[in-house]
């Protein structure tokens, strides 16, 4: 078995398969029905479509085959997608030097055919391959490649669709007035830090903050000034945290963050420079607005993303109730939510 060389563009090429977000997702029938067709018109027992990672292919379709992955050293599609545009065949598999070792050839099912083309999109390369397999040597004829490359780009269409569902998901977890992420994209985010934080003990930060009298400013200004308002808020925040923390629109006045980082985020420190940056930026505007903050590192996880909120919303009263333009820090101590401000 022979060292698969990469396609130039390796790095681009994954770092594109990778923001499809298609990797180990659940069966889409519109991509079983191309490994299914493709099978019926071969005359092959087995076809897949198989997305090349960096160290495993992953079958996104298969059909006539158990496994959901295989190890991409020696694979057929590892050398197929070298030639975006060409079907690659290989008429008997155990007496060719790049394939003869791997563990589908040499052992069960003991593969021996393979014809594929590459599923290429315009400048990513080709992110995988529609491709059909016998258990006995043959030849592929110029039929069967013609079909090979209509049934391609039906799955293409399939992966659009893919990406287009995605995108739809993603806009909908975007706040349309200010362009963070809403309260749906927090909650997810949370649930997913806490669960990290189980497996591997890490920490994380947040900081959650209402405006000061916002109700009074919109009843007085407007719905357009208090909606610039909020814009401008957000982008204050904004430009006080890394890219890597997340800030979200909670609702109406009420805003959030979630930072990684845990004990190497100056916790106070940050939420500081957020309330300051609001109070500064609206003063410039000429608008009395203010925050109340509320910052917690949860150096162990609550117990679920209910819990965390509350101590948040815990603090931000804490904050209003102290007077105002302020923060309120909680210290992941066992503090029962009783107890909290």
């Amino acid at each position: 078995m022979t060292v698969d060389p990469d396609p130039q563009n390796e790095a681009e090429r994954l770092a594109f398969l990778r923001s499809c977000e298609i990797l180990d997702t659940g069966q889409e029938p519109a991509f079983d029905h191309v490994s299914r067709l493709a099978a019926r018109v071969a005359q092959c027992p087995v076809a897949l479509v198989g997305l090349v990672d960096a160290e495993r292919v992953w079958f996104k379709s298969r059909h006539g085959i158990a496994r959901a992955e295989v190890p991409r050293a020696g694979f057929f599609c590892a050398q197929a997608i070298l030639a975006p545009g060409e079907v690659m065949v290989v008429p008997d598999a155990a007496r060719d030097a790049r394939f003869a070792g791997h563990a589908l050839v040499a052992e069960e099912p003991g593969l021996r055919f393979y014809a594929g083309i590459p599923l290429a999109v315009p400048g990513g390369g080709a992110l995988g391959t529609l491709c059909v397999l016998d258990h006995h040597p043959r030849d592929a004829s110029p039929a069967l490649a013609e079909a090979l490359r209509d049934l391609a780009g039906t799955a293409m269409t399939a992966l659009d669709l893919h990406l287009a569902r995605k995108q739809m998901r993603e806009a909908a977890r975007i706040d349309p007035l200010t362009g963070l992420v809403n309260r749906a994209a927090l909650l997810e985010a949370v649930t997913q830090a806490i669960a990290v934080q189980r497996r591997y003990g890490t920490s994380f930060s947040l900081i959650k903050f209402d405006l000061d009298g916002f109700k009074a400013f919109n009843d007085r200004f407007g719905h357009e000034v208090a909606d610039e308002a909020l814009r401008e808020v957000a982008r204050l925040l904004r430009a006080t945290l890394r890219s890597s923390d997340l800030l979200a629109r909670l609702g109406s006045d009420k805003f959030a963050a979630l930072l990684g980082g845990g004990g190497e985020v100056d916790l106070a420190k940050v939420a500081e420079r957020m309330r300051a940056a609001v109070e500064a930026g609206m003063a410039g505007r000429g608008w009395l607005l203010t925050a109340s903050l509320g910052a917690a590192q949860f150096d162990t996880p609550p117990a679920d993303v209910g819990e965390a909120l509350a101590i948040m919303d815990g603090l931000t009263r804490g904050a209003q109730l102290a007077g105002r333009n302020r923060v309120m820090r909680w210290d992941a101590m066992p503090v029962p939510l009783r107890d909290v401000p």
